[in-house]
């Protein structure tokens, strides 16, 4: 029997007492198979190389992963490992190189601008209408937070106004140790979007208190108190499926007397090839 790589025994662990976890062909046993496989059959030149190696190299805490039950069933979006690997590719802050850091500082506040105004946008508002409001009546306030679901806390004892539209804007132009500038940790507290620079392994938002992700109320997320959007589908339950796949439904197949379903064809007896009809005999012809 050939001894385990060196970190390939934490992997093969139980993290729970379930027989899932156990077995041998459970997402744990997977990945400490194919580590086990290539600790020992690539090298480094003419070095062995270790988990660590894998680990650096990949740009991915492989030692580290969870493997319990909840952690095998969660999905992760692809995109967050990419920026994961790239991260860490870049290596450690500030680049040297000229222009290399400034270059990369440009393209964080652009990620983050652009992901403000998605974020706003897919909620049914804007970052002007989101400033422009803040010196707006006390109706024009009203009404946008009913539209976009986000309750209201009223100020208590005469202090000054700090409800949740105010909360919601966040400056670009303001420096990251501004309450108000647009940085990822506010995003991130506010709407939930998980950092670029924060645990790989943490699921979720993790900074911050999370009851004022948009709703001090202490009743959940945003998400939680936005309205949804009702009404009928706009055709049959199949159409509706199909049409928000981007297909179309076919039509019968008259020509050679099959019929179609969904995307499948049904040939009847004397179907010719797409683009040719079968021709008829003049008796036919004559009874049509």
């Amino acid at each position: 029997m050939t001894a385990v790589p060196p970190g390939i025994g934490d992997l093969l662990a139980p993290r729970c007492g379930c027989g899932d976890c156990e077995s041998a062909v459970s997402p744990g046993a997977y990945l400490a198979t194919l580590l086990d496989y290539a600790l020992k059959h690539v090298q480094n030149g003419d070095e062995p190389i270790d988990l660590g190696y894998l680990s650096d190299r990949l740009h991915q805490p492989l030692g580290g992963l969870p493997l319990d039950c909840e952690a095998a069933e969660t999905s992760v979006a692809q995109p967050r490992i990419a920026v994961e690997a790239l991260r860490g590719y870049v290596g450690t802050r500030p680049l040297l190189g000229v222009g290399r850091e400034a270059g990369l500082v440009a393209g964080e506040a652009v990620y983050r601008l652009a992901a403000y105004t998605a974020l706003l946008a897919a909620a049914g508002t804007s970052y002007e209408e989101v400033r422009r409001v803040r010196s707006a009546a006390p109706e024009e306030r009203l009404a946008l937070a009913e539209r976009i679901g986000l309750p209201l806390t009223a100020p208590a004892g005469g202090a000054p106004r700090d409800d949740e539209l105010d909360q919601l804007f966040l400056d670009p132009e303001a420096p990251a140790t501004d309450p108000v500038g647009l940085t990822e940790l506010a995003l991130e507290r506010m709407f939930g979007l998980a950092t670029t620079t924060g645990d790989p392994l943490a699921l979720g938002a993790k900074t911050g208190d999370a009851t004022r992700q948009l709703a001090l109320h202490g009743r959940g997320s945003w998400s939680q108190h936005r309205p949804r959007r009702s009404g009928p589908p706009r055709g049959p339950p199949e159409r509706e499926r199909l049409r928000r796949l981007g297909l179309r439904r076919r039509r019968p197949d008259r020509a050679c007397g099959g019929r179609r379903t969904n995307h499948t064809r049904r040939p009847g007896p004397a179907c010719a090839p797409r683009g040719k009809r079968p021709r008829r005999s003049a008796r036919a012809r004559l009874h049509r």
